[in-house]
């Protein structure tokens, strides 16, 4: 049975539980450690806030048709989102290397044009080949043109 002295008993054990944290947390501090510890919030605040979904999908984002590149989602006719979201294959070669390309999202949106970060895994001489017209197609637009 629950008796008075028994509340009472609890009563003061939670008092005294209570006051022992509360002195505990709140502690004087000098103006300086104040600042310094204001400081080291705001930055870890701010750290936080730039792991957060929210924040990368704000920042990974087209400026032009909204697609929210963080998602995964791009628009093939957008000059800045190009041809992926945020990876693509080797746009050199069509991927036969392998490599990946990574999206350069700064660059992105300071030129409104998709830029990719990454190289082609084949050789030197074979890139050229695969990114330069021969002289045969050359020729024939020249000779379209005329």
């Amino acid at each position: 049975m629950d008796t008075r002295e028994d509340r009472a008993d609890a009563s003061a054990t939670s008092t005294t539980a209570t006051t022992v944290s509360a002195s505990s947390f709140c502690q004087q501090i000098s103006p300086e450690e104040y600042a310094r510890q204001s400081q080291e919030y705001t930055r870890n605040a701010i750290e936080a806030l730039k792991q957060s979904s929210e924040y990368m999908a704000y920042l990974y984002r087209c400026h032009h048709c909204g697609s929210v590149w963080y998602h995964g989602q791009y628009n093939p006719g957008c000059v800045q989102c190009g041809d992926g979201a945020m990876i693509r294959p080797c746009p050199i070669c069509n991927s036969r290397c392998g490599a990946v390309f990574t999206r350069d999202a700064e660059m992105s949106h300071s030129f409104n044009k998709a830029h990719w970060n990454g190289n082609c895994r084949l050789p030197r001489e074979e890139q050229f080949r695969l990114l330069l017209p021969s002289m045969d197609e050359l020729c024939a637009e020249l000779d379209d043109t005329v």
